[in-house]
C-alpha cells in the first residue's frame, strides 16, 4: 500500500503533492484539521527560490553490524590502543555507529554499480553486463 501511495505521488511537483497528501489522508480518515503553519524555508543564494526536501531511495550500509567483528578485536586484544585511553573514544564510537548512507546523489566519485528495473527490481552485479544478464533472467 506505500508503495502504492508513492507511486501516486512520484514525480509531482511540491505544489500538487501537497494537495494530494491531504486528499489521500481526507480519504484514508487520516486528517483531523488543517491549520496555517508558518515556518522558515531557506532560499537559494543564486535564484532565491525556496530550498525543499526531495526524499529519495537511498543504499544504507549496516555500520553496527560491520562494527562487531572490529569490537571483539579489540576485546580480545587483538588489536591494541596506544595510547589505551583511546579505546573508551573507540568503544563509544563503534557501540553508538549509525547507519551509513553510501549513496550520495554526487556525479563524481564512486557510483553504486546498481542497475533498476522498470518495476523496481535492483540488480547489482560485478559488471554492467552480469547486471543485464541477470536482468534478462529476471
Amino acid at each position: 500500500e506505500r508503495q502504492a501511495v508513492w507511486d501516486e505521488l512520484n514525480g509531482l511537483d511540491r505544489f500538487v503533492a501537497r494537495k494530494k497528501i491531504v486528499e489521500l489522508m481526507e480519504a484514508g480518515g487520516f486528517l483531523d484539521k488543517i491549520e496555517p503553519h508558518r515556518h522558515t524555508v531557506p532560499h537559494g543564494d543564486r535564484g532565491g527560490v525556496p530550498i525543499e526536501p526531495f526524499l529519495t531511495d537511498q543504499w544504507y550500509v549496516n555500520a553496527a553490524e560491520l562494527a562487531k567483528p572490529a569490537i571483539a578485536s579489540v576485546r580480545e586484544g587483538r588489536t591494541n590502543f596506544v595510547p589505551k585511553n583511546w579505546e573508551k573514544t573507540y568503544y563509544d564510537w563503534m557501540e553508538n555507529i549509525q547507519p551509513w548512507c553510501i549513496s550520495r546523489q554526487l556525479w563524481w566519485g564512486h557510483q553504486i554499480p546498481a542497475w533498476y528495473g522498470p518495476d523496481g527490481r535492483v540488480f547489482v552485479e560485478k559488471t554492467e553486463e552480469e547486471a543485464l544478464a541477470a536482468a534478462i533472467e529476471y
